[in-house]
């Protein structure tokens, strides 16, 4: 009757390993879109002084209309790849909840993931039935599986290893 109970605490404590590595992948992947941004940044300023320099060029005959327009798409093109980017990035973050560096144990996702552990593991520790000392149970056959018992509600008998009890009806003469 405790190995579903036993599997259950299996999959939550996977569960649990996995929101861990899936946060901090995410905290990776944050890293690697700011990386990303930079570079797109670095780019759009290229193009820039491209375009730039290129316009001056158009208006002194040095390269053709076609060239300049080409420069031109090309700094809107990554302007507007940068600024996808960026949302992506701002979106990344906001599942961080604003904070790269965030400890992924305060993050909700874990906390909810470490809870269904908690609760399977209650769960499990509720399939056992305690004693209060050492013995040996009697009427047994009066639990079975699934029977909810509220605390301290007796359901067999226990007869200690310490102490021997005799229970007798003497005959009078």
């Amino acid at each position: 009757m405790m190995r579903p109970f036993e599997i259950a605490v299996a999959g939550a404590q996977a569960a649990l390993n996995g929101m861990i590595s899936t946060l901090n992948a995410m905290k990776i992947e944050y890293r690697r879109m700011q990386r990303d941004v930079d570079a797109k940044t670095a780019q759009v300023e290229a193009d820039q002084a491209t375009h730039d320099r290129l316009a001056a060029l158009v208006r002194a005959g040095g390269v053709t209309r076609a060239e300049f327009d080409n420069a031109r798409f090309q700094l809107q093109a990554n302007r507007q790849a940068l600024e996808a980017l960026k949302t992506h990035a701002e979106v990344h973050l906001a599942r961080l909840g604003g904070d790269p560096e965030v400890d992924v144990r305060t993050m909700s996702d874990y906390l909810q993931a470490k809870a269904r552990l908690e609760e399977a593991q209650r769960q499990l520790e509720h399939t056992v039935m305690r004693a209060p000392f050492a013995g040996v149970v009697t009427q047994v056959e009066s639990v079975q599986p699934g029977m909810y018992l509220a605390a301290a509600t007796a359901a067999m008998g226990l007869v200690s290893r310490e102490r021997l009890w005799i229970e007798a009806n003497p005959k009078e003469t």
